[in-house]
């Protein structure tokens, strides 16, 4: 079963923190163009942009949360951790790097590290569907199948036509025995 999914971003969010954070011109630009390049899969040049944006002094959570999104796109999930692991340092109440972080973490084999992250993280958003996924995919890791199970269901009574959902459910029910002729 394949679980290194990245979760999506909120960009709408971000955008709203940036503007909030009383930047110069430049300062806000260059982010902006860091999501843009990020959302269309310029991750190169997302990269660029968000270092810049730290180098210039905007070390801002959200910031970091993009940077370690670029690195978990990419498969690096070592940096992604470092990342999101900056901006919970800055921010500890921000739900996404939790979610993020707890994805990175799996990816790895960090079982241990990942549990209580994606279990705070669904917590603090319940209604995401990705977080509730990716920690039944963490249950099916540790062969916790009830509680893989349990997570499913309550995604599917959220988001009843999830695929993704649906598919891993098909994965936790068993093979029903052909019924003897």
């Amino acid at each position: 079963m394949r679980v290194s999914r990245a979760l999506p971003a909120s960009t709408c969010l971000f955008f709203v923190l940036a503007a909030q954070q009383d930047w110069p011109v430049t300062l806000r630009e260059t982010f902006r163009q860091g999501v843009s390049a990020q959302k269309e899969g310029r991750l190169d040049e997302a990269e660029r942009a968000f270092l810049k944006v730290l180098a210039m002094g905007g070390k801002a959570s959200f910031v970091y949360n993009n940077l370690g999104i670029v690195y978990q796109q990419r498969g690096g999930h070592a940096r992604a951790i470092e990342q999101f692991r900056e901006a919970l340092r800055i921010e500890s109440g921000y739900a996404q790097p939790r979610a993020l972080l707890g994805a990175s973490l799996l990816a790895t084999g960090r079982l241990d590290e990942a549990l209580p992250q994606l279990e705070q993280a669904v917590n603090q958003l319940p209604r995401e569907p990705l977080v509730r996924l990716t920690l039944a995919q963490m249950y099916v890791k540790q062969g916790k199948f009830e509680d893989a199970r349990r997570e499913v269901d309550r995604e599917l009574s959220v988001m009843p036509g999830s695929v993704m959902a649906l598919e891993l459910r098909k994965q936790l029910t068993p093979e029903q025995p052909a019924a003897p002729e």
